[in-house]
Formats: structure tokens, C-alpha cells, sequence
């Protein structure tokens, strides 16, 4: 959990208490509802008190400055009644700084609006077809300074079947579109073995004629589908989001999560 520590005794521990209610008060009524949840918290030697609760977690800048000023303003003349204000964070997985309770009620849903209103607009496939139609070129034609990292959703005739991620979507999209082993064509590998189920090794169905057909077949019905993405750039909100995706589209023909 994060905390807000003060430390002191006596008096100025009373004192200090009460202010720091106040300041609490101040960040929630400039609209940071998400403080409603937080707890007192008073550390084992019984000198250090505060507010404590996985809310911190989702402050904004503007509010924790806020909320320090609040509590050096009435203190300023008298060091010794505010004590040590501490801040003690959780560590950031991959620089994500939300609480897993903000990613999932907040984050993610708003993510999904995002990818709702793409795949009302989605894009053929064969956009991403061809050796002169890379990336670059793809991203200038719609209006994008480059390649990104983001989620993306395959459709066919306006349903999504299959999502993925990537830190470069309009590199894998190209790999979906016109990639010529199963690990760049990995969807159309999942196609072709359900057309002709086999129990050889990936590399080695690959070069049977039959699935190798299979495979091409699959590569060319793809290309009828559309696609449509969003751009997420926390790998930690990436992750999370496929998984989101692919639950509320329900692509559970297409999509699996298991391991190697």
C-alpha cells in the first residue's frame, strides 16, 4: 500500500492529525474522488500516523503537491509540529503506477470505449499487404507520425474474432497479412490446423504440402477481414487490455491465453 507518514508526538501529533484530514478533504473536493477509500494508519512503534490506502496510488501530481502544501502551509514557522512527511510508494511494475483496482474498474473499460468506437471505422486487411506498403508508409496514410504500441482487433463482417498486442501493430499487422511462417502468421496457423489437424511440430507441418496449403487458404481469408486498434503504450495496461479485449468481444475460437 502507499502512505502518507507523519511523524511527531503529543500535541503537535493531534495537531498535525487534524490537518491532515483537512488537507485529504481539500484533494477530494478539487475531484479526486478516488481518496474515499483511504484508511488512518499508525506504524507498529506508534509514532508515525497518517492516511494510508491503494488510492494513493492513482494521485495525481497536482494532488499530492496539493495536499503537502496543506500540510507545511500552517506548520511553516514551526518545523518541529510537522515532523517528517513520508511518502512511501509500492514499486511500479513496468512504470505502472495504478492501482490493480483503478486498472480494472477505470483503465481498462476506458480502453475498450476506444476500441469500440475504432472498430466502427475499421481498415481492410490488404491495407497492410505488400513489400512497398510498409509501416512508414501505412502510418503516414492514416494520419500517424509512425508505428505504435496498441492493441488491435481483427473483424469479419463486423464481428471481432481474434485480438492482439504489439509494440509495433502496424509491423505485426503486416506479419498477419503477408507473413510466411506461423510464427509471423500465427492466426492464419491456428486456421490452417483446424482445417487439417496434425501433431507434427509447428516447423515441420510447415513443410507438409497439405497444411502448407491449409496455410496459404488461411493467409487468403484473412485478408478479407478488417482491423481496427488503439494505441497503449504501458506495457502493464497492454497486457491487461488483450486479455479484457478478447473477454468482452468473446474470441474464444481464436484467442487462448495458454503457455508454451
Amino acid at each position: 500500500m502507499r502512505a502518507l507518514v507523519l511523524y511527531g508526538k503529543g500535541k503537535s501529533r493531534r495537531r498535525m492529525r487534524v490537518r491532515l484530514a483537512a488537507a485529504v478533504w481539500d484533494v477530494k473536493a478539487h475531484g479526486n474522488p478516488l481518496m474515499n477509500d483511504l484508511k488512518w494508519y499508525t506504524d507498529e512503534a506508534g509514532e508515525g500516523f497518517g492516511m494510508i490506502g491503494a488510492d494513493f496510488l492513482v494521485m495525481a501530481g497536482e494532488d499530492v503537491g496539493r495536499l503537502v502544501r496543506n500540510l507545511r502551509g500552517p506548520f511553516a514557522q514551526h518545523p518541529c509540529l510537522l515532523g517528517r512527511l513520508a511518502y512511501i510508494p509500492r514499486m511500479p511494475i513496468d512504470g505502472c503506477t495504478h492501482s490493480f483496482k483503478h486498472l480494472a474498474g477505470v483503465v481498462l473499460p476506458a480502453h475498450m470505449m476506444r476500441m469500440r468506437e475504432a472498430m466502427k471505422k475499421p481498415m481492410p486487411m490488404r491495407t497492410f499487404l505488400g513489400k512497398k506498403n510498409g509501416p512508414a508508409t501505412i502510418a503516414k496514410a492514416i494520419g500517424l507520425p509512425g508505428d505504435f504500441s496498441g492493441c488491435y482487433v481483427l473483424m469479419d463482417r463486423g464481428k471481432g474474432i481474434y485480438s492482439g498486442i504489439s509494440r509495433r501493430v502496424l509491423s505485426r499487422l503486416r506479419q498477419h497479412a503477408g507473413g510466411k511462417s506461423h510464427n509471423d502468421a500465427s492466426l492464419a496457423y491456428s486456421v490452417a490446423k483446424r482445417d487439417q489437424p496434425h501433431k507434427l511440430f509447428r516447423g515441420k507441418a510447415m513443410q507438409d504440402e497439405k497444411f502448407a496449403a491449409a496455410f496459404d487458404r488461411a493467409k487468403q481469408s484473412i485478408l478479407k477481414f478488417e482491423v481496427a486498434f488503439v494505441e497503449i503504450e504501458c506495457p502493464v495496461e497492454l497486457y491487461g487490455f488483450e486479455l479484457y479485449c478478447s473477454m468482452e468481444l468473446d474470441t474464444d475460437q481464436w484467442n487462448t491465453f495458454r503457455t508454451h
